[in-house]
């Protein structure tokens, strides 16, 4: 299924927009030509964000799309104060879907997380996958300085939010996403070394892409193009 515009839609975008960026893994930087061709179908499949981001490394979105203290208190009000502050919000913003890696896309899939934090509460009541995201984190740190920023910019962001309470775990949930696509595609590129514990992450990190399945998608499209954008293409592999 293809978009009215051309673009894949959402459903199917993070998988041709990951195939895309394996093909610019594959070509090394002395193709030009065949680089400069993949980038633009990568800009066709996922929006110029993406493009942007897998030449800078950096994925500017992160900076505002994502909870913040601000969001935190909204779940706290009743039911229909949380509507009547969300609506406002999105109408008075002009906040629509795009392409996958626009702005509101990404802003849009985070706040996945505020409809589905029963679920994610419940979820994350089990602290093992929260700890296996920081020791990926501290993995993280140990590889690249920039991507480490990078999985911490969610983080910041609670700033002031006791996300130790019960009724705000769900707060974490996109901050624990970002670090394990990090770490999950670090470790497709050869850049992380042994998989450690990000094997010990499937099976939370599953059930938390079939809760928030556009935030974790969008989260691991996001993370390759960083990771290739701070490291380049993938180094050929040698016969031993």
């Amino acid at each position: 299924m293809v978009a009215e515009e051309g673009r894949p839609v959402t459903g199917i975008a993070w998988i041709a927009a990951l195939e895309t960026l394996g093909e610019l893994a594959a070509t090394s930087d002395d193709e030009i030509t065949a680089r400069r061709a993949i980038v633009r179908r990568l800009s066709g499949i996922g929006g110029p964000e993406l493009s942007k981001t897998v030449e800078s490394g950096r994925d500017a979105t992160l900076e505002t799309s994502c909870i913040d203290a601000t969001t935190v208190q909204i779940a706290h009000l009743s039911e229909e104060q949380q509507e009547a502050v969300l609506g406002a919000f999105f109408a008075g913003s002009q906040v629509v879907p795009g392409a996958l890696s626009e702005g509101n896309s990404r802003l849009i899939a985070v706040f996945e997380a505020f409809r589905h934090r029963d679920e994610l509460n419940e979820l994350l009541a089990d602290p093992e996958l929260l700890r296996v995201a920081l020791s990926l984190l501290r993995r993280i740190k140990q590889t690249n300085r920039q991507l480490y920023t990078s999985a911490r910019v969610r983080f910041d962001r609670l700033d002031n939010v006791d996300t130790d309470a019960a009724a705000n775990r769900w707060a974490l949930a996109p901050v624990i996403s970002m670090i394990l696509a990090l770490a999950a595609r670090l470790r497709a590129h050869g850049r992380l070394g042994s998989l450690g514990q990000l094997r010990d992450a499937y099976p939370g990190w599953a059930e938390l892409a079939r809760v928030v399945p556009d935030l974790v998608t969008g989260d691991i499209v996001s993370a390759d193009a960083m990771v290739l954008g701070v490291f380049g293409p993938d180094e050929p592999e040698t016969d031993d």
